[in-house]
C-alpha cells in the first residue's frame, strides 16, 4: 500500500493521512477551519483514530473481533475523536465558522472483510477490473435533499450549497453524529483507494479510473503516487491532495490432497 499528500496550490496542507505497514488500518482526514483550525483539526482526530484501530488490532487471548465488533469499534473510534475536538473548540470558546473540524474516511481490514467509517465528503472507492464503485456517500446537503426526497439526483447537483456537508468531525455535537460504517466483502483482486476531496471533486475518479487506476491491479503501486498527483494537479489542483492506495489480493486457497484409489 501507499500513500501521500500535497498542498495542491494553497499555502498550507489541511489534510493529514495515516496507515498500517501490515494493511491492516488506513485514515484520510480533511480539515476545516483555516491554518489555525484545519491543521490542528485533523491532526488530533488522526492521532485518536489511529491509537483506537492500533488497539482493536491488538492481540487478544480471546477470538478475534467479530464484523460487528469491528464495526462497533470503528463507530467507538469516530466517536472519541469526534468529542476530543468538540472539547477544544469549547475549551477555546471556538463557534460558528471559528470552529475547528474535519472529515474522516477509515478502514479496517480482517481476512476478506473490509470495514469502513466515514464522516463528511472524503470517499473510499472500490476498483476491480470491470467497476470503480463509491462505497460512501458525501455527508452533503446534495445527498440529504435526496435521501429525503425533497429533488432528484439529477437536480441536486444544480443546488448552489449542495456540497455544504451536514456533519464533520468537531463542528457536530457527540449525539448529533451520524458516522457510516459499514463490512464488505472483498472476493477477488481489487483497490481500494481513501482520498480527499482534492482527488475526487468534479468526478475526477470516475473519469480516469480506467487509465489511472485499473492497470495498478497489476502494476507498480509504489509508482503511481506521482502520477495520481500530476493527475489531480493538472485537473483539479485548487485543494489539498490526499489519497492512500491499498491492493487486495484473496489469500490463496489451501491445496487439496488427493487419495489415489486402487481396485
Amino acid at each position: 500500500m501507499v500513500g501521500t499528500t500535497h498542498p495542491g496550490n494553497r499555502a498550507n496542507n489541511e489534510d493529514t493521512y495515516t496507515y498500517d505497514t501490515q494493511g491492516r488500518y488506513g485514515i484520510v482526514c480533511d480539515g476545516m477551519g483555516g491554518h489555525e483550525g484545519g491543521e490542528v483539526a485533523s491532526a488530533l482526530a488522526l492521532t485518536s483514530l489511529k491509537e483506537y484501530l492500533a488497539y482493536l488490532f491488538a492481540p487478544r487471548p480471546e477470538q478475534p473481533l467479530t464484523a460487528l465488533q469491528m464495526r462497533q469499534g470503528l463507530a467507538e473510534a469516530v466517536y472519541r475523536a469526534n468529542q476530543q475536538l468538540v472539547n477544544r473548540n469549547q475549551s477555546e470558546r471556538r463557534s460558528r465558522y471559528q470552529q475547528m473540524g474535519t472529515t474522516v474516511v477509515a478502514y479496517c481490514l480482517t481476512g476478506s472483510l473490509l470495514h469502513i467509517a466515514h464522516v463528511g465528503d472524503s470517499r473510499i472507492y472500490l476498483i476491480n477490473q470491470s467497476h470503480c464503485q463509491q462505497l460512501t456517500v458525501d455527508d452533503d446537503v446534495a445527498n440529504l435533499e435526496v435521501s429525503l426526497a425533497h429533488t432528484t439526483t439529477t437536480a441536486s447537483s444544480y443546488l448552489t450549497n449542495g456540497g455544504a456537508l451536514t456533519q464533520a468531525l468537531g463542528v457536530t455535537a457527540t449525539q448529533s453524529l451520524l458516522p457510516t460504517v459499514q463490512t464488505f466483502v472483498l472476493p477477488e483482486d481489487c483497490l481500494l483507494l481513501l482520498c480527499s476531496d482534492g482527488l475526487c471533486d468534479g468526478s475526477l475518479i470516475e473519469r480516469t479510473w480506467q487509465t489511472a487506476l485499473r492497470p495498478l491491479l497489476e502494476g507498480d503501486l509504489a509508482g503511481s503516487t506521482q502520477e495520481l498527483l500530476d493527475l489531480a494537479l493538472r485537473e483539479l489542483g485548487h485543494d489539498n491532495i490526499t489519497f492512500i492506495l491499498v491492493r487486495y489480493t484473496p489469500p490463496a486457497a489451501p491445496a487439496r490432497s488427493t487419495t489415489n484409489l486402487e481396485d
